[in-house]
């Protein structure tokens, strides 16, 4: 009996640090174009930090964090408009839906979409 502990306890414990963290941050300074999409953080915050980070070295200079996610995270623009949305969901149909509807554009395009 001990033993069925200890596993489910082991078993515990991996499928909790099995799950990681996302986040996606942009600049709307830079009509959308300018973006990160992380995951693999150990939590919410240090995703919007890094997302922050990327966005930053990717060229953006008022970049916002503007989604953090557990699963799926999902973004989508129509290039050169200030048109795009952020998703997330468990799936990645999930946020890829979310992030097109939050575009509110037929033409915009996913840009990114992950999953832990």
């Amino acid at each position: 009996m001990r033993s069925v502990v200890v596993l489910f306890m082991l078993a515990i414990a991996c499928s909790l640090s099995a799950h990681a963290a996302g986040a996606i941050a942009t600049d709307d300074e830079e009509n959308g174009a300018v973006y990160a999409l992380v995951t693999g953080a150990a939590s919410r915050e240090d995703a919007g930090n890094t997302a922050l980070a990327e966005c930053r070295r990717n060229g953006g200079k008022n970049c916002k964090v503007m989604a953090r996610f557990d699963r799926c995270g999902a973004y989508a623009a129509l290039a050169g408009k200030r048109l795009y949305g952020a998703g997330w969901g468990d799936s990645g149909e999930v946020a890829r839906s979310m992030a097109l509807a939050k575009c509110a554009d037929h033409s915009c395009k996913v840009q990114a979409l992950e999953c832990e």
